[in-house]
């Protein structure tokens, strides 16, 4: 009887600590009644803890909101538990309430952030301080994105009721522990026919263990812990000789189900780091692509800036060299000109000199023939006297201005 009991008493403290959990479906509307939120939450409890956890949420707007915003994924599902001023983020178009903890029953830490985004699947912990806790309203906003570090509150949808749930009385928890272990320890005492060994009581006591933790849907890292160290200390009691074969048959298939359990919990957390890393390979390759992209927008404005540089250079050279050839040409034209000028100078000089030659060798022959006259005329005076004087009665006649007679 004394190991019955220790049995019982064991798995009596082991399910009067069994957490119970119970998932729950709001539709919530906003004020207008267009648009809808449908929120999924489960509410667990495990002691004086009461743990909610937001599963999934759903919004479908309505004609005015949907209209207005084209991109409904900038429109999130949001709850604060402060108000005022929060964190890295601001939020304007209307002042937000912050759903209130009855202080007397319930225990809750705030936030650092003071508010949370449905789309982040956020969950909230509190003591419950009294058996009977009253239920936790939280309202419900649609905000939408604006940029970053601002949110404009679109409107308010109802509040979410949360009814904790109440804690089991000691009865209760007694009898259904009772209705639970009375089964295994009578089981056990059947196999062992009231002759069983300390050592072959402690395996099945971790064989038990195991197979409670291993039927867990979802195991923290505390579970598996126990069950890594629960584990090792029946393998090391397995090599001891038992005294019963379903005793040892059942100690191999719980250490044959922890190995089995063991790989498929390796194999997720191998999944999970594979997926971290994918995840962060997967950002330092968006960071890099970024970088890089700049490095390059950058190498480009370098270059086009260089090569308009260029451009810039080789159109002053041009220009340059396209003044210094009409400056040459110019030069040129105006020396031309210049000799053109000094040669038709040059030539109305010769032509003035050369008409006034022959003017000058005009007037030279005019008066040496004008003194020939003269000589001539002197040279025939005195025969004109005699001839005048033989013939006396000859009329004189009219002479002209060059001493002709008429």
């Amino acid at each position: 009887m004394r190991y019955e009991t220790f049995l019982l008493l064991f798995f009596t403290l082991l399910l009067a600590t069994e957490s119970e959990a119970k998932i729950k479906k709001d539709t919530l509307y906003s004020a207008s009644r267009q648009d809808k939120v449908i929120v999924s939450s489960e509410i667990s409890r495990e002691g004086d803890a009461i743990t909610i956890s937001f599963i999934e949420a759903r919004k479908i707007l309505g004609e005015s909101i949907a209209k207005k915003y084209k991109k409904q994924d900038e429109i999130d599902i949001v709850f604060f538990d402060k108000t005022g001023v929060y964190k890295d983020m601001t939020f304007e178009g209307m002042l937000p309430k912050a759903f209130m903890i009855p202080s007397n029953e319930i225990e809750y830490t705030k936030s650092v952030y003071g508010y949370f985004l449905m789309k982040q699947k956020p969950i909230l912990s509190f003591r419950i301080k009294s058996d009977n806790p009253k239920a936790i309203y939280i309202p419900i906003y649609l905000a939408h994105h604006e940029k970053k570090g601002v949110y404009k509150i679109l409107t308010k949808c109802n509040d979410i009721v949360i009814e904790l749930p109440k804690a089991k009385t000691v009865n209760s928890q007694q009898n259904t522990a009772k209705s639970r272990t009375t089964k295994e320890t009578v089981t056990t005492t059947e196999e062992l026919g009231g002759s069983m060994p300390d050592f072959e009581y402690e395996a099945l006591k971790h064989v038990n263990y195991i197979n409670v933790l291993i039927s867990k849907s979802e195991m923290t890292e505390r579970d598996i812990k126990e069950l890594d160290e629960s584990a090792n200390q029946l393998r090391n009691l397995s090599f001891r000789q038992f005294s019963n074969e379903e005793t040892e048959a059942k100690v191999n298939k719980a250490l044959s189900d922890y190995k089995n359990k063991r790989e498929e919990l390796d194999d997720q957390a191998k999944l999970a780091d594979e997926a971290a890393a994918r995840k962060a390979e997967e950002k330092a390759r968006l960071i890099a692509e970024k970088e890089q992209a700049r490095q390059d927008s950058i190498a480009t404005a370098a270059k086009q800036e260089e090569e308009e540089e260029k451009q810039k250079n080789r159109w002053m050279i041009i220009g340059g060299i396209i003044l210094a050839v009409l400056g040459f040409a110019g030069n040129q034209l105006l020396q031309h000109y210049r000799n053109k000028k000094n040669q038709e100078n040059i030539s109305k000089m010769q032509t003035d000199a050369i008409k006034q030659a022959e003017k000058e060798a005009k007037r030279r022959a005019e008066g040496y023939a004008k003194e020939q006259a003269k000589q001539a005329r002197s040279a025939a005076k005195p025969a004109s006297d005699i001839a005048s004087k033989s013939k006396t009665s000859k009329p004189v006649g009219k002479r002209n201005n060059k001493g002709i007679s008429i």
